[in-house]
């Protein structure tokens, strides 16, 4: 799931940005976005709410960062 704060004049650019990393990243698994505003119960129900979370882990890493954006197939590691 990537959050993201519609009210954002970027946000919506970086959201694109970090939906591309994560599917380059795992490309198996699926992404939603998730407009913060107007599924309210998504954010409700998890509290703090990172802009990406994987697995139901936050990622952390700049999506920019490709080649250290490794959180992503961690997060994919039981255990």
């Amino acid at each position: 799931m990537i959050f993201y704060d519609p009210s954002c004049p970027f946000c919506m650019y970086f959201t694109e940005q970090v939906k591309s990393a994560v599917k380059e990243a795992a490309p198996n698994i699926p992404v939603r976005v998730v407009n913060m505003f107007e599924e309210r119960d998504e954010v409700e129900q998890r509290g703090y709410v990172p802009l990406c979370a994987v697995n139901g882990k936050p990622i952390t890493a700049f999506f920019m960062d490709r080649e250290n954006f490794h959180e992503v197939k961690a997060a994919l590691v039981k255990g």
